[in-house]
């Protein structure tokens, strides 16, 4: 089982990002932090059963997340954007 590490200064400074991004307060912070959280464990367990081994036999798609490869390029792409925009805290 693969969790995310809520102390995780990555994690921390990616979600504040994204906060200030949307507009969300540090009130409501701890919240949004949660709803994340939750929403990713989520996903993971529905697309993989939390196994980042997994691979679907009839595309690309694989790991916990089930991304395919096309998705994995464009996703990087837009983090590559947001970055170079200052949108985001990862560097």
């Amino acid at each position: 089982m693969i969790l995310q590490d809520p102390n995780n200064p990555t994690v921390k400074a990616f979600l504040k990002g994204e906060r200030k991004r949307m507009g969300i307060s540090e009130d409501s912070a701890n919240v949004f932090d949660n709803n994340m959280y939750a929403f990713s464990n989520s996903t993971r367990h529905m697309e993989s059963d939390d196994d980042k081994t997994k691979k679907n036999p009839t595309s690309s798609a694989k790991g916990s997340y089930q991304f395919t490869d096309e998705s994995v390029v464009t996703a990087k792409q837009r983090l590559r954007n947001r970055i170079k925009a200052g949108n985001t805290a990862i560097t």
